[in-house]
Order: structure tokens, then sequence, then C-alpha cells
């Protein structure tokens, strides 16, 4: 049975499915569906494990000029499948840029980076999450390390070697920003 989370799937879950009968190719499925639609696409594919449509759809959304209108849907997503994390540092990016109404996005980029980034311990055991924390741009990691809430465990020797590998690849990361 498919169950959607939300009557605005409709047009993502109806292309993913009609990419699975071929009804048309796959680039004309997901160019009919706005930005919001492509990244619910990609989610619905991921999780329906459609590795060639997820893909696609990150691809197209990597592509585009993110509207203000998608980042406020990534920065609403409960989580952030791995599939997503190549258009994290461009979420953020735009979020730190947006002057829309009220006071702009950087709030919401904040609580996205430490969403998916906060914990230290877990990004520096996760291939796909280190990459996308050594990606960010300095702003971005600035944003990250200025927050009260980012999270490494502080337990014993295990402590002192995890905060070791973290200065390191930090200072490594510093480095080859600042040249």
């Amino acid at each position: 049975m498919l169950e959607l989370q939300d009557v605005s799937e409709e047009a993502a879950a109806l292309v993913v499915l009609q990419s699975l009968y071929a009804v048309a190719p796959l680039h004309k499925l997901l160019a009919s569906l706005h930005q919001e639609q492509l990244l619910q696409a990609a989610v619905l594919a991921d999780k329906w494990q459609l590795s060639d449509v997820s893909t696609a759809a990150v691809q197209m959304l990597q592509a585009s000029t993110l509207s203000r209108k998608l980042l406020q849907h990534f920065v609403q997503l409960p989580a952030v499948p791995t599939l997503l994390l190549p258009l994290l540092d461009p979420v953020v990016s735009a979020c730190m840029r947006d002057k829309g109404p009220g006071k702009g996005m950087a709030g919401d980029a904040k609580r996205l980076l430490l969403s998916v980034l906060g914990d230290l311990e877990g990004v520096m055991g996760d291939a796909a999450l280190r990459e996308a924390l050594f990606t960010l741009p300095l702003h971005a990691m600035e944003l990250l390390l200025s927050s009260d809430d980012l999270k490494a465990r502080a337990v014993g020797n295990h402590y002192h070697r995890h905060q070791f590998e973290v200065h390191t690849a930090f200072s490594g990361y510093i480095l080859e920003h600042s040249c």
C-alpha cells in the first residue's frame, strides 16, 4: 500500500510511479515537477529504493537555482537522507544569503546544519556525513561551530582520541580554506 504524508506529495509520487512503468523518459517526467516536488520525488524514490529516480531528481536540483520555497521545504524535512547531502552546501549557502520577509533564513540554516551534522561523533563515523561536513563553505562551518547545541562525546580516553581527530580534521579544513 502506498501511503503519502501529505496530499502535496501526490504529483511527486505519481511521477515516481510513472518512472517505474517507463510512461515517458525519466528526465521528461521529472522536468514536469516544481523544485519542491522534485525534492519530494527524490525522498520518495529513495524510500522506495529507486536510485536512478532519486539521483536524477537530486541532479536536477543541483543544476538549478534554488527557490525560497524549496529552501523552506528542505529545512522542514524531518530528516535529511544521505542522497540529499550534496544539496546541503547550496541550501545552507542560499539560506545564509536570504534576505526575505522577516529575519531571512539564517536560523533555518543553523538548525539544518545541527540536525544533519550536529553530532560530531556520528559525523566522524560516517563517510558521507564527514564528506558533507568538510565540503561546507567556511561561513557554514563557522555557523555550525558557533552553536552551543553541537554535540561531542566527553567520556574518557575515547573523547580525547575523538577530540584529536576532530581538531586535526578542522585544522586541515581551515588551512585549506584560508589560502
